[in-house]
């Protein structure tokens, strides 16, 4: 996200790798400070293995448009149509497993790039 802002802000162009139909599941860094917390109160600790995410898989050229909007950006996202090797097309987290020790994440994905976006500015801009 930090990348689509500061270039949006510094180039003439915003291209990105990939098709943009690859997805993410994106989290909060106070969702995760929620989650390390659950899980230090209520796991087992025995090994366990926690997937955290958000479990909403978001396009990365709806996430590029949602950010442009956001910051007044007249700026279209292009795609340069090949990923990294090993880079994953989608990425959804299954957290059951943290959701069964009672963690939901709080924060969406409107509200949290909403929030990105503001600081984000404050950065590049001043």
């Amino acid at each position: 996200m930090w990348d689509i802002c500061q270039k949006s802000i510094s180039q003439k162009s915003l291209i990105l790798q990939g098709t943009g139909n690859e997805s993410r599941d994106f989290v909060h860094a106070l969702d995760i400070a929620r989650a390390l917390n659950v899980i230090c109160d209520r796991a087992p600790m025995q090994g366990e293995v926690y997937n955290l995410g958000s479990s909403q898989e978001v396009k990365i050229s709806e996430l590029a448009d949602m950010l442009l909007t956001l910051m007044g950006s007249n700026l279209k996202a292009q795609f340069s149509g090949s990923a990294a090797i090993g880079n994953p097309i989608n990425w959804q987290s299954d957290i059951s497993k943290l959701n069964s020790l009672g963690f939901n994440p709080s924060i969406n994905i409107d509200k949290g790039i909403k929030t990105f976006t503001n600081w984000c500015m404050a950065e590049l801009v001043n």
